[in-house]
């Protein structure tokens, strides 16, 4: 028997309370970690895990286009299918895999899920057992009927074809998008019992969760816990913190409870197993290559066109590359970027880029705002400076680790030099003709005052991303 959880290194501190209870409870099982990293970091490795995967390491193609689609709520659900099928695969020996979310806890052995996987190859737990909470009747028609902190397959036809199948809807659909039907990898099981031999099961013992409070039943004997005469095998802790205790407050009868005294001494121990702090651990794939962060606006963006525009590697660009590929205006954008003065602002700056494709000495003219905002916008494009030249003194040697000159200074070549202009458009005409007197002829300005304010309006909204 296999037991599998997904998750990003944010979550390891859940996945090590889930793994020492299941091997407490069922030790002869064996617990996958799927990571959804780009290595795995320090403090990840624990021994109640028996191997540590990464997503990107079992991937069938190109897991960096795949995965740029999702937001760190959605990444680990929607590798879920694929590492499904990975484990069925290359574990020949196993007939029974089980799907966990890091924040389940187990209480007992999987006495009436292992008979019931000998009656049915699939099951699956619905959020709600019986009638009467409507706010949660109400959310599991948005999020599912079933909750997919919990599924389970024994090895069969029917759960090979099912495993396939469920893999390509989150390959393509594993989004938090509730407007257009899909909530993760858990709306699409809805299905599941319409296509393939599904056991709905009932054991109120399995996956109880905060949704299940509301008259639970839920009884201490004899050092165990009973849900309606089912025995506890497992907890699910949704929403641990604020969300939990407001279920707790709302569903739950004043004073002692079975399940708020499983729950303190679940909320002390996840505060042990934090000690570490992996809970603050920043996500790999939340930034790109070159460390700046990802915008969700873009990320959505892309994913709409995703079958229109192959980016073999997003994260090798920025917001505003990969904006350009895929012909996004985003929304957070200078009032003055009308979508004709965003193409005209790209083209600005395919211009501006190219100018180092010539076989010269690049210099900036301007050694303050507009030209540190013009030479840090340079260096995460890998674009060398010369060196700053000014008027008549700046007060500063070296701006950005770039050295400031004189426009004077007799060792600049003014005949292999393009001199970029970097200050205020309203002081080009002056500057320009002062720079020509000095011998300089190769002047960049973007062509006009109008388009260098967009040129420049451009670099700093990127430098904001």
């Amino acid at each position: 028997m296999i037991i599998y959880t997904s998750i990003c290194a944010n979550y390891t501190h859940k996945a090590r309370l889930l793994a020492e209870s299941v091997k407490s409870n069922m030790p002869e099982a064996k617990f996958i970690v799927c990571l959804t990293e780009r290595s795995i970091p320090d403090g990840v490795a624990n021994k109640f895990f028996d191997e540590v995967i990464l997503a990107k390491d079992i991937w069938p193609n190109n897991f960096d286009r795949f995965i740029y689609k999702h937001a760190i709520v959605e990444a680990s659900t929607a590798v879920k299918g694929r590492f499904l099928q990975y484990i069925y695969e290359h574990y020949a020996d196993e007939d029974i895999f089980i799907y966990l979310d890091p924040d389940c806890y187990v209480y007992s052995d999987f006495v009436e899920l292992k008979q019931a996987l000998n009656r049915k190859p699939i099951v699956v737990c619905p959020h709600l057992l019986q009638p009467g909470n409507i706010d949660m009747e109400l959310s599991s028609t948005a999020h599912g009927v079933y909750n997919l902190g919990f599924l389970a397959v024994k090895r069969s036809e029917e759960a090979g074809k099912f495993i396939d199948w469920w893999a390509e809807r989150l390959h393509l659909f594993c989004y938090d998008d509730i407007a257009r039907g899909i909530f993760t990898d858990q709306k699409w099981v809805d299905l599941a019992p319409c296509f393939f031999d599904v056991e709905i099961f009932k054991h109120r013992g399995y996956d109880f969760s905060i949704w299940s409070l509301l008259d639970c039943g839920m009884k201490k004997e004899g050092g165990k816990y009973y849900i309606k005469g089912d025995e506890l095998r497992f907890i699910h802790f949704s929403g641990q913190g604020a969300m939990a205790e407001k279920c707790m407050r709302d569903w739950l009868p004043a004073g002692e409870h079975p399940f708020k005294e499983l729950y303190a001494e679940y909320s002390s121990r996840h505060e042990e197993s934090d000690a570490d702090h992996i809970s603050q651990m920043p996500w790999s794939y939340a930034v790109y290559q070159d460390g700046s962060k990802i915008d969700d606006e873009i990320r959505s963006a892309y994913r709409d066109k995703y079958w229109d525009y192959v980016i073999e590697n997003p994260f090798a660009l920025n917001n505003v590359e990969v904006a350009r590929k895929i012909n996004y205006i985003p929304e957070d954008k200078p009032d003055t970027f009308t979508k004709e003065a965003v193409f005209k602002a790209m083209k600005l700056i395919d211009d501006f880029i190219r100018l180092w494709e010539q076989d010269k000495k690049i210099y900036f003219y301007g050694a303050g705002i507009y030209g540190e905002e013009f030479a840090t916008f340079c260096e995460r494009k890998g674009l060398s400076i010369e060196s700053f030249i000014v008027g008549d003194g700046s007060g500063k040697d070296v701006l950005n680790g770039i050295p400031v000159l004189n426009m004077d200074n007799s060792e600049i070549d003014r005949e292999n030099a393009i001199v970029v202009l970097t200050l205020r458009s309203s002081l080009h005409s002056v500057v320009s003709q002062n720079l020509m007197n000095c011998g300089y002829s190769n002047i960049y300005d973007g062509g006009s005052n109008q388009q260098y304010d967009l040129l420049h309006q451009f670099v700093r909204w990127e430098l904001r991303q």
